[in-house]
């Protein structure tokens, strides 16, 4: 979608799209797990309904847990089973889709996967992946 940009109405590019941010521990869809050291927090999803994808290979995949580079991220799967650590292919931008290659239940697991990678994790979305719960939640 472009925008006006003068009096007669030529319309230019977008303005480039901000950049995103890390998603907050503490919002999820509606329940809370214990992370440890007695606090209660809330497991990060989005709802696809809030205009997020709802397929896993989307770029705006609606359950994202963590950016941890350009190319790698963990996500929740979407029938909510594990997390996983997916990488995105190497075409353009637009074209690139995101693939799983790592499915994981512990976060123990993994943290050390993701710390295993060859480009340098984020420590933000690493910090991230440690608050989450020891074993992912099922059944709830």
């Amino acid at each position: 979608m472009n925008r006006d940009t003068s009096a007669s109405g030529l319309r230019g590019p977008e303005p480039p799209p901000e950049k995103r941010a890390p998603p907050d521990p503490g919002k999820i869809e509606g329940r809370e797990i214990e992370c440890g050291a007695g606090k209660a927090r809330r497991f990060h999803t989005q709802s696809a309904a809030a205009g997020k994808a709802s397929r896993e290979a989307d770029g705006d995949y609606a359950g994202e847990v963590a950016r941890l580079s350009a190319r790698w991220r963990v996500i929740v799967c979407k029938d909510r089973l594990q997390w996983i650590l997916q990488q995105r292919d190497a075409g353009s931008h637009h074209t690139a889709r995101w693939r799983g290659r790592s499915y994981c239940v512990t976060r123990e697991a993994l943290i050390r996967l993701c710390g295993g990678l060859q480009e340098a994790p984020d420590p933000a979305a690493m910090a991230l992946l440690a608050l989450l719960p020891s074993h992912f939640p099922r059944g709830e």
